[in-house]
């Protein structure tokens, strides 16, 4: 099997019935959304419309976009789902895959359904979830660009986000001045590095939550000055406090 140019970096994942006031604001995400839709009446809006997400199909939506989803809350989504990150681009706009009975994907996906409810390991769940990937969409995450300058840029915040790495520092790994650095990435991910920095270190810092460490344990591994700097970036983000996320854990 082929390896991906880059292995899916997991945030969070999970069966969900959502609650009936479940929604989908998405700002400019830095991570894509899986899901295999099992049932609920759910309809996806972004800038170029719409659609609703049917019973059986599978949706990766992007990075980086702005887009809503809404429920019937007499009908709430029910899927398996995924929130990951890779260190290069695909489509900005939401794929849709069917996946043949008995085929590759549809296996697949019954195994990922299993290791979650399961409860596997991490590693397990993302070898997996990479295979998955190529059997979806294998084309476009085998194809590379050599003249792209800014996935190595994505690997380098991924691994070092808690370091707090600067914009000259960032467009040094690009090969570019700071000021065209900036306007490049901007252009490519709807965000400044700042910004998107920013993003990926409060995900990270969700996922310690969610694996039991508290506020200021969470906010330190994940390079905030203090609980309290990660505090009121999180309430600004998502309208409530750290301390509730884990009640309030949706796909």
């Amino acid at each position: 099997m082929h390896a991906l140019p880059a292995h899916p970096n997991l945030h969070l994942w999970d069966i969900t019935r959502c609650p009936p006031d479940w929604r989908v604001d998405s700002r400019h995400d830095p991570y894509h959304r899986l899901y295999w839709v099992h049932a609920g009446l759910v309809r996806y809006q972004d800038a170029a419309g719409g659609f609703p997400l049917e019973a059986g199909k599978v949706y990766l939506f992007p990075a980086h976009a702005a887009y809503r989803m809404t429920q019937d809350p007499a009908d709430p989504l029910v899927c398996l789902w995924f929130h990951f990150s890779l260190d290069r681009t695909l489509p900005d706009a939401p794929q849709v895959f069917e996946p043949a009975p008995e085929s590759p994907a549809a296996l697949l996906l019954e195994a990922l359904e299993a290791m979650v409810s399961n409860r596997e390991e991490e590693a397990v769940v993302g070898c997996t979830l990479e295979a998955l990937l190529l059997c979806l969409c294998g084309r476009l995450l085998l194809s590379s660009d050599p003249s792209d300058r800014l996935s190595p840029v994505l690997r380098h915040i991924h691994a070092r986000y808690a370091a707090n790495p600067s914009n000259a520092e960032l467009a040094d790994i690009a090969g570019y001045n700071v000021r065209y650095f900036i306007r490049l990435f901007h252009g490519r991910y709807g965000r400044t590095p700042q910004e998107y920095l920013a993003d990926y270190r409060c995900f990270q810092a969700e996922r310690m939550l969610l694996g039991g460490m508290q506020v200021q344990q969470a906010a330190q591994a994940a390079g905030y000055g203090d609980a309290k700097a990660f505090s009121r970036f999180f309430k600004k983000r998502y309208g409530f406090a750290p301390t509730t996320y884990r009640r309030r854990l949706l796909p």
